[in-house]
């Protein structure tokens, strides 16, 4: 079996006294995975400790082999996140934005800029990467929340809530995108 691409040992997290995560210890291979479970459940919260968006209470980690609280500036070169709110930038039109992103995860522009428009496509953004964010429907939305979150060529990526605000057909569509990230790409996807 390879490594797993997500390890826990008693990772909790508690918001005072309400526990959101209690004692948590998996073992994911790579892959696609979904996290399953009633709203309230800890899957956000999950993630975002494994991403040290904020501090677990208890536990370890390790997330594509490294120690999460030792090496989480590293892994987070390696990792890509698709939050469950929209994250884009007032104003800006979407080949920008993704541009943006891949030049935050230290891409030069040019590279940034391919890169933006290849990602665009493969979430089938065609012409509507030139018009502003602000105008895009809740499902182009959602595919530009994943093209950024993939920009980089990360090995793993988290993904929060994809599907949010879709109908049954852009459900859909959206899950085909993320099965294809590892079956085509070699990206893990929970």
């Amino acid at each position: 079996m390879s490594e797993p691409v997500i390890e826990t040992k008693g990772f909790s997290k508690a918001f005072g006294s309400q526990m959101a995560l209690n004692d948590v210890s998996v073992r994911v291979p790579p892959g696609t995975i979904g996290l399953l479970g009633p709203n309230g459940a800890g899957k956000s919260t999950f993630m975002k400790c494994l991403l040290q968006l904020i501090p677990a209470t208890s536990g370890t980690a390790r997330l594509l082999g490294k120690d999460v609280g030792a090496e989480g500036r590293e892994i987070r070169k390696r990792v890509g996140y698709n939050p469950e709110q929209d994250c884009h930038i007032p104003g800006m039109v979407g080949c920008e934005y993704v541009t943006y992103c891949a030049q935050l995860c230290g891409l030069p522009f040019q590279a940034a800029r391919q890169r933006a428009h290849e990602m665009l496509d493969f979430v089938g953004m065609g012409q509507e990467r030139y018009r502003k964010i602000d105008t895009y429907s809740t499902g182009m939305k959602q595919r530009l929340k994943l093209a950024q979150s993939i920009v980089h060529d990360p090995e793993i990526v988290f993904l929060d809530e994809p599907t949010n605000g879709l109908d049954p057909r852009g459900q859909a569509q959206i899950l085909d995108l993320v099965e294809s990230l590892w079956t085509i790409h070699g990206i893990s996807a929970v």
